[in-house]
């Protein structure tokens, strides 16, 4: 078997297979310690908004806890860094803040930095989490890669001060 041969998995007798560890020749650490350090880490880059608009979603009822009818407000966008295509994102905002945004709010390449300007809100805590994934049709065309390509998504959960769930955020980068 092909995963087994590359080390990503080890067959045992009459067990299921095992994913087994292998160490990576590059590093995907990210040193942020705060709001101003990822900041920095997109000073060359735009936001190109796609759409922004009121939506039920399966994730804005999870992540927010909103009942099955309740619609939330999703933007849709795609990074921009020295005039290539880095990430596709959507993020998701909860009724009560994305009722107070619109299109026009996004001119900041990093949306919680919009958010933070035009609310007046100060965003305290991100929970970041990283995932391995392959690249559909619509984030293929976005990020001008071949579908099935893999990518990490990297999903982020600003909460301000108060533990009020602000934005939740998912951007595939270009794999």
């Amino acid at each position: 078997m092909k995963l087994e041969g590359d080390g990503l998995i080890r067959k045992r007798s009459a067990k299921p297979a095992v994913v087994a560890a292998k160490s990576l020749d590059m590093n995907f650490t990210w040193n942020f310690k705060n709001f101003a350090d990822i900041a920095v880490f997109t000073k060359d880059a735009k936001l190109n908004v796609k759409s922004y608009r009121r939506q039920n979603s399966p994730v804005m009822q999870k992540v927010f806890g909103l009942a099955k009818d309740d619609q939330g407000f999703c933007l849709r966008a795609v990074l921009d860094v020295g005039g290539q295509q880095k990430s596709q994102i959507t993020t998701y905002f909860p009724p009560d803040i994305g009722k107070r945004l619109n299109r026009s709010d996004f001119g900041d390449a990093l949306i919680f930095q919009s958010v933070q300007k035009t609310l007046g809100l100060r965003l305290a805590v991100a929970h970041v989490t990283v995932r391995a994934e392959i690249a559909d049709a619509e984030i293929a065309a976005d990020l001008d890669c071949a579908v099935g390509s893999a990518i990490l998504t990297t999903e982020m959960l600003y909460q301000a001060a108060d533990q009020q769930k602000v934005e939740f955020t998912i951007c595939p980068p270009s794999g």
